[in-house]
C-alpha cells in the first residue's frame, strides 16, 4: 500500500501568483526565485507555469545545471561561483553569476573564455554579501575591460517584511545612488514588490509570494491576493482509544485527563514536518480542526480527534494548504513558512494538479 502523504501542487494557483507579480512590475522584468527546488514545490514539475517570466534565480551551480535541463531561459546564480572550477560550467551553460567578492571576480578574470554575462552585488546595509559603491565601479571597469559583460547591479532587502521599519526605504535610497547608468537593477524581493516599492524598469525577484505565502506577519496571503500552491495531505492510519491516566507518544509528556480518541497520521519530521511543532498545532481531519498532541515522530503525528467522532482510519488529513495556511503551522513551530515548504523531503511525492 502506498503511503498516503502527498504534496499536492496547485498549478493554477502558481500561475495566479505569477500573474500578480507581473502586475507589480513597472515596465520591468521578472526574475523568479526558484532556489531549493522552487521552495520545495518541484521546479521541473511546474516549469511550464513560469512561461511568462524573464529569468530564473537559483542558489547554486547544481541547481542551475538541473534547471538548465528544463529551460532555455536565463538562469542567475544568486551566490555566484563557489570555486574557480565552477567558472567553466558557468561559461559553458551560459549562466549569469552574481559576483559578490573579490575572489569571484579574479576567478572570472582568470577564465580563458570571457564571453559571459554577470551581475554585481551591492551591499546596501545588510552586511552579508556585496561590494561598496566605489568597489563596484572599479570591479565593473576591470571586468568589462577584459570582455566580461556586466548585466546590472543587484542588492537584497534585509527587513522589507516589516513595513514600520524605515531601513527598507534607506536601502532603496542607497541602491539608487549606487546604480550605474546603462545597467539593469534588481533589489525588490516579495515584500518590497508587494509594498509597491519596486523601481522603474527593475528586474524584480519574487520568491515566497509565488508559492502563495505572505511575507508579512500582519497581512494574510488572501488579503494580498495570493493563493496557496502546496497542499500537504495525508490520512489517518490508526485510531486509539485512550483512558484517563494513560500516556501518549514519546517522552510520556502527554497524559490523558479524560477518555480520548487519538488519531495517528502518516507524516513526520523525516518528511519535513517541523519536529518543534508545539502541542496544539492545528491539523485538519475530515474537514474539522484537530490539535497535535505529544511529540512529532519521525514518520507519524498524533492528534486529538475526540471531538471528531466520525473520523477513522482513512480519513483525509490536511497538514497545511487551502484549509490551513502554512504560516499558521510555521508560527506554532517558531519558524517561517519558507522553512516548512523548502524542507519537504524527497520521499514525499509531488502531485501537480492542473484541473
Amino acid at each position: 500500500m502506498t503511503r498516503p502523504l502527498v504534496a499536492n501542487i496547485d498549478w493554477h494557483a502558481l500561475r495566479s501568483n505569477i500573474h500578480l507579480a507581473k502586475q507589480k512590475v513597472d515596465q520591468g522584468s521578472i526574475m523568479a526565485v526558484v532556489k531549493a527546488n522552487a521552495y520545495g514545490h518541484g521546479i521541473k514539475d511546474v516549469i511550464d507555469a513560469f512561461d511568462g517570466i524573464d529569468a530564473f534565480a537559483v542558489s547554486s551551480i547544481d541547481e542551475a545545471v538541473s534547471l538548465r535541463e528544463a529551460t532555455a531561459k536565463p538562469i542567475v546564480l544568486l551566490e555566484g561561483p563557489f570555486s574557480r572550477a565552477e567558472v567553466d560550467v558557468i561559461v559553458d551553460q551560459q549562466f549569469a553569476p552574481v559576483l559578490h567578492s573579490h575572489e569571484q571576480v579574479e576567478w572570472m578574470l582568470g577564465s580563458p573564455t570571457k564571453k559571459t554575462r554577470v551581475w554585481i552585488k551591492l551591499d546596501t546595509g545588510m552586511n552579508r554579501l556585496g561590494f561598496s559603491g566605489s568597489e563596484a565601479e572599479h570591479t565593473i571597469a576591470r571586468l568589462e575591460a577584459t570582455g566580461v559583460e556586466v548585466i546590472g547591479v543587484m542588492s537584497h532587502l534585509s527587513n522589507a517584511d516589516a513595513p514600520a521599519d524605515p531601513f527598507t526605504a534607506e536601502q532603496y535610497d542607497r541602491f539608487r545612488k549606487l546604480t550605474i547608468a546603462g545597467k539593469h537593477v534588481s533589489i525588490s524581493n516579495s515584500a518590497g514588490i508587494l509594498r509597491g516599492m519596486s523601481l522603474f524598469r527593475e528586474y524584480i525577484r519574487p520568491g515566497i509570494m509565488l508559492y502563495g505565502v505572505s511575507p508579512f506577519a500582519t497581512t494574510s496571503a488572501p488579503e494580498i491576493g495570493l493563493k496557496p500552491v502546496m497542499n500537504l495531505t495525508s490520512e489517518l492510519i490508526a485510531v486509539r482509544e485512550c483512558l484517563p491516566g494513560q500516556r501518549v507518544g514519546y517522552g510520556n509528556e502527554t497524559v490523558c485527563t479524560s477518555q480520548m480518541r487519538i488519531g495517528v497520521i502518516a507524516c513526520g519530521y523525516a518528511d519535513g514536518y517541523p519536529r518543534q511543532a508545539r502541542p496544539g498545532t492545528p491539523v485538519v481531519v475530515d474537514g474539522r480542526r484537530a490539535a497535535l498532541i505529544g511529540r512529532v515522530c519521525m514518520d507519524m503525528l498524533l492528534v486529538d480527534i475526540t471531538d471528531i467522532p466520525h473520523a477513522g482510519v482513512g480519513s483525509p488529513v490536511v497538514l497545511w494548504g487551502k484549509e490551513l495556511p502554512v504560516e499558521h503551522v510555521a508560527a506554532c513551530a517558531s519558524t517561517i513558512a519558507n522553512d516548512l515548504l523548502s524542507g519537504i523531503t524527497s520521499r514525499v511525492p509531488r502531485n501537480v494538479q492542473k484541473h
